[in-house]
């Protein structure tokens, strides 16, 4: 009889131990910022354009708001996400795929690319393009509440973005020592949000054009000097970069347009030489008459049939 008891005691604080964890593992899973999600139409679509094709998973599910990379961000309008993901894809996979094939955009994409409702400030209220904490195979895309793909300047900053975080992570998978483009400089890296206006991310390159810099963030360091550089060569008309490089007597000393040659003839070189590319006939020619024609064409409804001029 006694030893009846003891074990049915055992049996009970067992169940009563399972039962607290259960309870604990629930409220864990309740309270994680994550809530269990319905596959939507829209989840359909992500997964038949980026996930299927590309092996891209699109993340814009953060309600309530919970991001350790990004604390004071917000999460994504629902409303939001095709447009801006139809553009993307429109304007660079496609492009891409068509190009250089399925395959180098299965290699060399970011494996995931991250929404974000808002823009992207460091605790100055400066705006950064660059999210080092997320690594290279994570993309992310901010400021998507407030994307128009009838605004020519939305569709620029998200094709800047996106170029950005893309040239990051081929450096990552085909590195090239930079040591040699950075020692171009004559203006040393600095933290450049330190000297800079609060509010949103700007090129600011007709300013940085005479110190040696395509843009200002370029000043942070070799990999972002690499990428910002490359991204702005992708996304700018070549006469608009050409403007940059000219010689001005009052504006852009020869030394400095030297320094900003010998940074795309050291671009030009490494997509030639790892992968293939001839960037100005590739894409310097074309895709930023692309971009400057989507917001026509998304307002006609037809930018699925982007015509390259």
């Amino acid at each position: 009889m006694t030893r009846f008891i003891y074990y049915t005691f055992i049996l009970l604080s067992s169940l009563m131990m399972l039962g607290g964890c259960k309870k604990e593992l629930n409220d864990i899973r309740d309270n994680d910022g994550y809530p269990e999600a319905q596959v939507s139409e829209l989840d359909k679509w992500l997964a038949a354009e980026f996930e299927i094709p590309y092996n891209i998973k699109v993340v814009y599910r953060q309600m309530p708001f919970k991001d350790p990379i990004a604390l004071n961000n917000r999460s994504v309008e629902l409303s939001r996400v095709k447009p801006v993901m139809k553009a993307y894809k429109e304007l660079w996979i496609d492009y891409l795929e068509k190009l250089f094939g399925r395959d180098f955009v299965r290699r060399y994409h970011p494996k995931e690319i991250r929404l974000y409702g808002a823009p992207n400030f460091d605790d100055r209220l400066v705006e950064d393009m660059d999210t080092p904490g997320l690594g290279t195979q994570i993309m992310p895309l901010y400021n998507v509440n407030v994307f128009d793909c009838s605004r020519s300047e939305a569709v620029y900053r998200l094709m800047r973005e996106a170029t950005f975080c893309f040239t990051k992570n081929m450096l990552e998978l085909r590195p090239v020592d930079l040591r040699e483009f950075s020692e171009y400089n004559i203006v040393k890296y600095n933290k450049w949000t330190e000297n800079e206006l609060q509010g949103e991310y700007s090129d600011r390159s007709d300013l940085m054009a005479s110190f040696g810099y395509f843009t200002k963030a370029a000043q942070s360091g070799p990999v972002v000097d690499f990428a910002e550089t490359m991204s702005l060569l992708l996304c700018q008309l070549p006469k608009n970069v050409n403007g940059l490089m000219k010689i001005d007597e009052y504006e852009t000393p020869p030394p400095y347009k030297l320094v900003l040659q010998k940074k795309v003839a050291f671009i030009d070189k490494y997509l030639l030489e790892n992968f293939g590319i001839k960037r100005l006939s590739d894409l310097s020619r074309v895709l930023p008459r692309m971009i400057l024609q989507y917001p026509e064409k998304c307002m006609k409804g037809t930018s699925d049939n982007l015509v390259e001029p």
